[in-house]
């Protein structure tokens, strides 16, 4: 897609059409960017996460961590003990407040620690996070490739954490945009003079393209993406976010 299919340039000519790329930038991990740049694998943007971002519900999904289990009752202490001391945090600050934990036993404490040690090495969180604003530009193509994970254990549930969190927050975006828009044009036709929305405010409708959607919409069980996912399905039209879905193992 970003480059032009020189592969079938001589089918193209038969129809007096040239091979063309599009106007694409690719977002990776920021643990596999440098690495994917290194190899000459496409990628114009490292992508992150703050790990404040995500709830409990989210980590114990991602870890498969029953939530009301020894382990996802001490998570779900931790981030909302988190949550109340600050507004953004890193995986060393959730570590810490694990080990400071006095409610649990140690082998649960330690069980917790290791499986946001492993989060640690996703290559996926940062301080600062990408802002939406850099993903989601008019008239352009964004890709988030997070095909990096495929080998990692846990791949599908990792994949699901990002794809979860950047529909949930493109579609409070679009939610927040169509209220203006909404108010804009109601104004327009109650005054003498419209005002333009600068151009840097607006933001724009939105078409979310999720390949191998059977990994994060199962046909049975939830992944962290499936709320988000079937918002956006329900809801999604007004608010100007529309969803599609490919699959090779449909229903």
């Amino acid at each position: 897609m970003k480059y032009a299919n020189k592969k079938d340039e001589n089918l193209l000519d038969e129809w007096d059409l040239k091979a063309t790329g599009f106007d694409v930038k690719i977002f990776t991990p920021i643990g596999y960017y440098d690495e994917f740049k290194k190899k000459g694998i496409p990628t114009d943007f490292p992508f992150s996460i703050m790990p404040s971002e995500f709830d409990s519900a989210d980590w114990c999904m991602t870890f498969e961590v029953p939530i009301n289990s020894s382990m996802g009752v001490l998570i779900e202490r931790v981030i909302l003990n988190l949550n109340e001391k600050k507004k953004n945090f890193s995986i060393n600050d959730i570590i810490k407040e694990v080990k400071s934990d006095k409610k649990v036993e140690q082998n649960i404490k330690d069980a917790v620690e290791n499986r946001f040690v492993a989060a640690e090495k996703w290559g996926l969180f940062s301080e600062k996070g990408t802002a939406l604003k850099d993903l989601i530009l008019p008239g352009k193509i964004t890709i988030l490739d997070v095909s990096c994970y495929a080998t990692l254990p846990g791949s599908k549930e990792i994949s699901a954490l990002v794809i979860g969190l950047v529909a949930q927050k493109l579609f409070r975006e679009r939610m927040v945009a169509r209220r203006t828009e909404e108010f804009e044009a109601v104004k327009s036709t109650t005054t003498l003079f419209e005002e333009e929305i600068p151009e840097k405010e607006k933001k724009p409708m939105v078409w979310l393209m999720i390949d191998e959607a059977h990994e994060f919409l199962p046909k049975q069980g939830k992944t962290p993406a499936t709320h988000a996912l079937l918002t956006i399905l329900r809801e999604g039209r007004q608010p100007g976010i529309s969803l599609v879905l490919a699959s090779q193992q449909p229903g």
